[in-house]
C-alpha cells in the first residue's frame, strides 16, 4: 500500500509539470493570436500608423483573417439554440440584480484587449484552459467595459484612431469570426458603433486645434469638483484580478440622496479611493438624448448636482465640454462661474457674453488664430436663429451662478459675435446671447438650488 500511494504521488509529480507547460503554451498561443488579430486590423497597404488621419477617416474595416484567431471548424462551436430566450442587453446586465454590479476600473486600451481576447477564447473554447468559468468572466468584463465606454467616456476621433475602435466594435459581427460572439455582446457593439458613426465620433464636440487647446476645452467647465473623464488605471483603484473589474455596491432605492427620490438617483460610486461617480447600470435605459433643440422637456430651474448628470438626463450634450451642437447650431452651452473663462465671460442674467474656446490664449492683436468646432456651432446659431439651452454651473461670485451644482436657466438666442482683446492683447470672439421671453424668471430660479438641495449636495460626498 505505501508503494502504491508513493507511485500515485509520483505520477502526480510527473503530470503537474506537463499540465503547466501545456497551459503556458496555450496562453502564449492566445497572446500571439491577439497580437496577430490586432496587427491584422491595420490595412497592410497603408504606410500610415493607426493614429494617422487616413486611418481616422476610413470607414472600411480590414478583414481579420480567420487563421489569425483559430483553425477550428465552425461545426465544433456550440451556438445558442434558436429557441433560447434573448439575453438582456449589455447596458442592463443580469449581474445588476441585487445590491452589487461589476464596474470597469481599467484603461481604454485594456478594454480593447478584453474584446479581442474574448473572441479568441470563444473561438477556441474547446481547449481545456478555456473553462466555462473563465469564458463567463471574460464576457462579463467586456459587458462592464462597454457600459464604461458608453456612459463614462466622451468619445473623440483621437480615441477612435488610437484604439481602432470602429474595427474593434465591428469585430463581434464579422462573418469570418462567427458564431463566436454572444448575441448580446454583438448587438451592443453594433449599437455603439452606429451611435458613434451617427455622432461623427464626437468630432463636432471637441476642439480641432492643437493639444493645448483640447486640454483647455476639457477644462472649460470641469473645475467645479467633477472627477475627470477617465479614472486612474493603477494604484489602489486597480483590480488585482485579470478581469479588470471590481464589485460595485449599488445604492438602496430608498436612500434619501442616492435612491429613487434623491438628487443622485441613477448614479453610483465607483470602487476605489478616488470619488468617481458613474451611471448605475440598473437605470441606464433612462438616459435621454441631449442633441435636441429647444427645452427638450426641461423647465428653467431644473437642477443637478453634476454636469455629467445633466448630460445623462439630456439637458446638455457633453459631460465635460461647455458647448454642444449640431448642424443647425448649438444645442446647449454651460456658463461656469469657476472656469478659466471667468475673466472673459460677462453675465447680466437676461444677457450673456460668452467667450469662444481658448480665448485667453491668443496673443495676436490683429486676428483670431483659432476657432474650434464647438465655437463654429455658435456662429451657425446666429445664422439659423435656433434657441440655445443655457446652463449655469457653480463657482465664482457672479450673481446668477447657482450655489452648487448646475442649473438650467432657459432658452437664449445668439444675437451677434464681436472681436475683443483679452488680457494678453490678443483678439478673441465674444458671443452675445439674449434670453427669450415668456419663461420662468431668473429672479425666481436664481434661488435654486434650495436649501434642501444644498444640504443633499453636501452629504452626497459621504456616499451611501
Amino acid at each position: 500500500m505505501p508503494a502504491r500511494q508513493g507511485g500515485r504521488a509520483g505520477a502526480d509529480k510527473i503530470r503537474k509539470p506537463q499540465l503547466s507547460a501545456l497551459a503556458k503554451e496555450t496562453r502564449e498561443k492566445q497572446r500571439q493570436l491577439v497580437r496577430a488579430a490586432t496587427s491584422a486590423m491595420t490595412s497592410p497597404t497603408s504606410p500610415r500608423s493607426p493614429t494617422s488621419p487616413q486611418i481616422m477617416a476610413s470607414s472600411s474595416i480590414s478583414p481579420l483573417p480567420a487563421s489569425s484567431l483559430s483553425a477550428l471548424p465552425a461545426s465544433s462551436l456550440s451556438p445558442l439554440p434558436a429557441s433560447s430566450p434573448s439575453p438582456p442587453p449589455a447596458n442592463m446586465p443580469s449581474e445588476t440584480s441585487g445590491a452589487t454590479a461589476r464596474a470597469w476600473v481599467s484603461s481604454l486600451e485594456e478594454g480593447r484587449r478584453q474584446i479581442l481576447m474574448m473572441l479568441v477564447m470563444l473561438k477556441n473554447r474547446s481547449r481545456d484552459i478555456n473553462t466555462p468559468e473563465k469564458l463567463a468572466g471574460r464576457v462579463e468584463a467586456v459587458k462592464s467595459f462597454l457600459r464604461y465606454l458608453e456612459y463614462e467616456v466622451e468619445m473623440t476621433p483621437a480615441i477612435k484612431a488610437k484604439l481602432q475602435l470602429d474595427q474593434v466594435l465591428a469585430a463581434p459581427e464579422r462573418p469570418d469570426l462567427s458564431p463566436t460572439a454572444p448575441p448580446e455582446i454583438a448587438a451592443e457593439c453594433r449599437r455603439l458603433l452606429d451611435q458613434y458613426n451617427e455622432e461623427n465620433w464626437g468630432a463636432d464636440d471637441v476642439p480641432d486645434g492643437p493639444p493645448a487647446a483640447a486640454q483647455q476645452a476639457e477644462a472649460h467647465d470641469h473645475d467645479h469638483g467633477e472627477p475627470g473623464p477617465t479614472p486612474p488605471t493603477a494604484g489602489p483603484t486597480a483590480p488585482a484580478s485579470d478581469t479588470h473589474t471590481a464589485t460595485m455596491r449599488l445604492p438602496d432605492p430608498a436612500h434619501p440622496i442616492w435612491g429613487l427620490e434623491g438628487i443622485m438617483h441613477g448614479w453610483a460610486l465607483k470602487p476605489g479611493n478616488i470619488r468617481y461617480y458613474i451611471a448605475d447600470p440598473r437605470y441606464t435605459k433612462k438616459k435621454r438624448n441631449p442633441k435636441v433643440y429647444g427645452h427638450n422637456g426641461f423647465e428653467p430651474g431644473d437642477w443637478w448636482p453634476l454636469q455629467k448628470i445633466a448630460h445623462f438626463w439630456g439637458c446638455h450634450g457633453a459631460p465635460i465640454c461647455g458647448i454642444s451642437g449640431g448642424d443647425e447650431g448649438a444645442y446647449s452651452i454651460v456658463s461656469s462661474g469657476a472656469s478659466t473663462y471667468d475673466a472673459l465671460d460677462q453675465d447680466f442674467g437676461d444677457k450673456l457674453l460668452y467667450s469662444a474656446d481658448n480665448s485667453h490664449d491668443n496673443t495676436d492683436p490683429n486676428r483670431v488664430t483659432y476657432t474650434s468646432n464647438m465655437t463654429k456651432k455658435l456662429h451657425t446659431s446666429i445664422a439659423t436663429g435656433k434657441p440655445v439651452r443655457v446652463l449655469r454651473s457653480a463657482g465664482g461670485k457672479k450673481a446668477y451662478t447657482p450655489a452648487c451644482g448646475i442649473r438650467y436657466d432657459g432658452l437664449y438666442r445668439v444675437m451677434q459675435v464681436r472681436e475683443v482683446l483679452n488680457n494678453r492683447g490678443g483678439l478673441y470672439e465674444q458671443f452675445e446671447l439674449r434670453r427669450l421671453p415668456n419663461q420662468r424668471s431668473l429672479e425666481e430660479i436664481r434661488r435654486i438650488p434650495t436649501q434642501e438641495q444644498q444640504t443633499a449636495y453636501n452629504k452626497m460626498k459621504d456616499g451611501y
